[in-house]
Order: structure tokens, then C-alpha cells, then sequence
């Protein structure tokens, strides 16, 4: 409960009790909250456009992925992605570095144009590697598996660009690291695992 409750305050969700609050604002300031949120979309989206991996996107899937992106700076050393835990987000690397964790003690450099997190991406399962802020801190674009699932649908060819990325990286991790082959599950716990996946808000 202590770790949904710091999960929650890092995304600023605010947990609901049996009260209500009510917050009166004036039009000026109304619009001054729509216009800086029209100015951090536009600023995610110049910074997704100029990510090599999305050049030949139309001005349309850029809106869509500014719109439903996630914005997040992190510090030196601190960790982006954990290993072990479950993936099933992409993130590009927009300003700063991260550096990749290998089990070998490499840790090759992802510095802005760069993107991690592909594997959980394309099938959700146990992050393999720590990927970690480098000694400028990283500024990253989190995008979640379900809104890039839409994406692939109008631009196959962008799945297959990322799904080669994700062979090349597995090819240089040892076996010991790489996740157990999936085991056949029963239909109806298939269908209840991905009816969660879908309705969970985050």
C-alpha cells in the first residue's frame, strides 16, 4: 500500500476521500492553465519529431503520441527502469544521457534520439537490464505500451524498425539475464490477464 501510495504521488493522482473540493478560478486564469498545456504538448511534440525513430510520421501521429505522453526528468544515477520489474512502456531519450546496466559491467551510452524499454514494449514481461540517468541527469518521453499498440496499427513498419532494435540488444545479453520462454496459459486466464492490462489506468 506504502509503494501504490508513492506510485500514485509520483503521477500526481490524488487519492479520492468523502469530501468535496471546489476551486473557483477566473477566465484569465482558466486560460493561462489551457495555454501552458497547450505549450508542454507542443513542446513534446517538436521533441518527438525530431527523434529519427518517428521522421517519417505524419503531423497527426505526432499529436497523438504529444498528447499521450509522459514527461520526466531524472538525476544522475537515478534509475529509469528496473530490472525485474514488469515493462510495458517505450521511453526516448530527449535531453541529457541514460546509461544501460549490463550484467557484463558495460554501460553503453542512450544519449537524446535514443529509445529503451522496447522489449516490456513489444511483450510485456521483466525488464532484463537497469537503465540509469547519466552525470547530466536525462530528460525522458515515457509512452505506454497500449497507445504505441494504435501507432503500429497505421505504421507497421515502425514495430518492425524497433522489434530489429530489440533482437540486436537481446543478441548481446546472456542467457542468464533473458527472460524464461512464456508456458502456455488456459484461455479464459489469458482473456482475464489481458482484460486487466486494458482497463488499468496506467
Amino acid at each position: 500500500m506504502t509503494r501504490i501510495w508513492y506510485a500514485f504521488r509520483y503521477d500526481g493522482i490524488e487519492i479520492p476521500f468523502p469530501i468535496r473540493t471546489v476551486h473557483f478560478k477566473q477566465q484569465e486564469e482558466r486560460q493561462s492553465e489551457r495555454d501552458a498545456l497547450a505549450g508542454q504538448n507542443d513542446d513534446r511534440r517538436e521533441k518527438l519529431a525530431a527523434l529519427p525513430v518517428f521522421a517519417r510520421l505524419k503531423p497527426r501521429d505526432l499529436a497523438f503520441l504529444a498528447q499521450n505522453s509522459f514527461r520526466r526528468f531524472y538525476t544522475a544515477g537515478e534509475r529509469v527502469i528496473i530490472a525485474g520489474q514488469v515493462g510495458d512502456a517505450i521511453y526516448f531519450c530527449v535531453a541529457g544521457g541514460c546509461e544501460a546496466l549490463l550484467p557484463d559491467g558495460r554501460r553503453p551510452s542512450l544519449g537524446p534520439g535514443h529509445y529503451f524499454g522496447e522489449m516490456g514494449l513489444l511483450k510485456t514481461g521483466p525488464r532484463t537490464v537497469d537503465v540509469v540517468a547519466g552525470d547530466q541527469g536525462a530528460e525522458v518521453l515515457r509512452i505506454d505500451r497500449h497507445c504505441m499498440e494504435l501507432l503500429f496499427e497505421q505504421h507497421p513498419e515502425l514495430r518492425d524498425e524497433i522489434l530489429d532494435t530489440s533482437g540486436t540488444r537481446r543478441s548481446e545479453l546472456p542467457d542468464a539475464v533473458l527472460p524464461a520462454p512464456a508456458v502456455s496459459r488456459p484461455l479464459g486466464q489469458r482473456i482475464a490477464t489481458d482484460l486487466a492490462d486494458l482497463l488499468r489506468p496506467w
